[in-house]
């Protein structure tokens, strides 16, 4: 429940890409911010991997404020494009949110992904590549790193497909 005389929690919806900027200039505003961070693998055009820094929820961070001094300032500030609410106003978020993250940050300040565990048998959606969107099963881990054998069921028949690993999820997982 929004108590406007009190500093609480709020999402914010940030320009995409101007996450780290619009932390900066609300710290200038002496508003209270958490921008959750994960290490991602990201692609080159050399065809290699390399780990980086990103935000946890592209387009967001947290902050908080009192609504009564600061909403306008934090709503207008450079980057922002609107603190989270409905038809009534802001809405504040529940300490555990920010919390249950807080405690998943590892020694390199980074958020700690568990990884789902598929093992044989188990349905699961491709989410990236040219067979996306399809469900199958997961028959196995193949020995080179990162690569499972699926099988999918295309005109009344299986298909063994060979895929990387992180472009599955199970299935009934966004």
């Amino acid at each position: 429940m929004l108590n406007p005389q009190e500093s609480q929690w709020f999402a914010l919806h940030i320009r995409s890409g101007a996450e780290v900027p619009a932390e900066a200039r609300l710290r200038e505003l002496n508003v209270t911010t958490f921008l959750p961070l994960v290490k991602r693998k990201v692609r080159h055009a050399s065809r290699t991997f390399k780990e980086v820094k990103r935000p946890l929820f592209i387009g967001y961070l947290f902050a908080q404020f009192c609504p009564a001094q600061m909403l306008r300032a934090v709503n207008y500030s450079h980057g922002v494009l609107r603190v989270l609410g409905n038809q009534s106003g802001p809405q504040p978020l529940d300490l555990s949110v920010i919390s249950s993250i807080r405690e998943r940050i590892g020694d390199d300040g980074c958020v700690e992904l568990t990884e789902r565990s598929i093992g044989p048998g188990d349905a699961v959606k491709i989410t990236q590549g040219p067979f996306w969107g399809w469900s199958g099963v997961f028959e196995r881990e193949l020995s080179d790193a990162g690569r499972v054998a699926i099988l999918i069921e295309t005109l009344q028949q299986q298909c063994r497909v060979v895929i990387r690993r992180e472009a599955l999820v199970p299935l009934g997982v966004n």
